[in-house]
């Protein structure tokens, strides 16, 4: 599901991209992060942004690479609904 939903906001920015050539290359590339609760460091989602949003006081946005977001497709898949970002990401974080 997760990447069905990354795929549909891939496919219509490539679309707009095309469509319109006043985007730069740079604005088309969308960086996967999850979204990540501080204490205990559980993902709370992962979501796609151009660049990386603010941290909160209760969140923090870590870069997910496609690796890091198959491991938490396939802890979903188990029917894991807590993963903890020590469990997922491939490099080490610092929440």
């Amino acid at each position: 599901m997760l990447s069905e939903g990354i795929g549909r906001v891939s496919l219509r920015l490539l679309r707009a991209t095309q469509q319109d050539s006043s985007y730069s290359q740079e604005e088309a590339v969308m960086l996967a992060y999850f979204v990540v609760s501080k204490n205990p460091g559980n993902i709370i989602r992962a979501t796609r942004h151009n660049i990386r949003p603010a941290d909160s006081v209760t969140v923090t946005f870590l870069e997910a690479s496609r690796s890091d977001l198959d491991r938490y497709k396939s802890a979903h898949a188990r029917g894991q609904n807590l993963i903890n970002i020590a469990n997922t990401a491939s490099r080490p974080s610092s929440i």
